[in-house]
């Protein structure tokens, strides 16, 4: 299965080169918006000039259909990306998992739900925003640019956010881990009972074993829960 998926990320690079190429026009063109309105107050208002306004008003429109052209397109690679990826390894994940089964052993791992959560990942919001996330440095000099109190204003805004974020990362990362840790065993142990409910049911033991099942149960949304609530918090 490493040797598959390893195989996999080597040919998502191009792709994850081409999402970095179009990610960088979407930043650059993103500045469209504050520029137009630099120049209004710079040239149209001072000169009174409507040509001038249209020209800008042109502009402005051909840029903004590059930019949705090029947020389109990556989300579409990165979304094609993730849809190759499961292409690719989803076989390898399965058998894994079927093999496992035959062979007697039982696993706690679970490779098609963590395959899931990689192709949800590469699809989501936030890969853009890793895409994006380098381009911060750029917009802070821009800011300074502009002028250097609107550049200090900027970068001690930006500090905020990233602490709150560390914050956030250190607060949570404890009880949404043991979350996911209690919500691994618990599918492990539904996964158990289902397997053996012929030998289960006839005694009798499906009450005791329900319980077991709420007591995981219950203890997994109390830790999730308190995890969420802090992260709602800074949010």
């Amino acid at each position: 299965m490493e040797d598959v998926y390893a195989g996999a990320r080597r040919r998502m690079r191009g792709t994850l080169i081409a999402a970095g190429l179009f990610s960088a026009g979407v930043n650059i063109l993103m500045l469209t918006g504050p520029i137009f309105m630099l120049q209004v107050y710079d040239r149209v208002l001072s000169s009174g000039s409507v040509s001038t306004l249209q020209a800008l008003f042109g502009l402005v429109v051909v840029l903004y259909a590059f930019l949705g052209l090029y947020d389109f397109l990556r989300i579409r690679l990165l979304s094609r990306a993730a849809h190759r990826l499961d292409a690719a390894t989803g076989d390898a994940a399965f058998r894994i998992w079927v093999g496992t089964g035959m062979a007697g052993r039982g696993t706690k791992g679970r490779p098609l739900h963590d395959l899931a959560t990689v192709r949800g990942f590469l699809s989501s919001p936030a890969m853009p925003a890793l895409f994006d996330l380098p381009w911060v440095p750029f917009y802070l000099a821009v800011c300074f640019i502009v002028h250097p109190w609107l550049g200090w204003l900027a970068t001690a805004g930006a500090g905020i956010v990233l602490t709150a974020a560390l914050l956030n990362q250190w607060l949570t990362r404890k009880p949404l881990g043991e979350a996911m840790a209690m919500d691994g065993s618990e599918s492990f142990f539904v996964e158990q009972a289902r397997r053996n409910a012929e030998a289960m049911l006839p005694q009798g033991m499906l009450g005791p074993v329900a319980g077991r099942w709420r007591d995981m149960h219950d203890k997994g949304l109390a830790v999730g829960q308190r995890g969420g609530e802090r992260s709602e918090g800074f949010t």
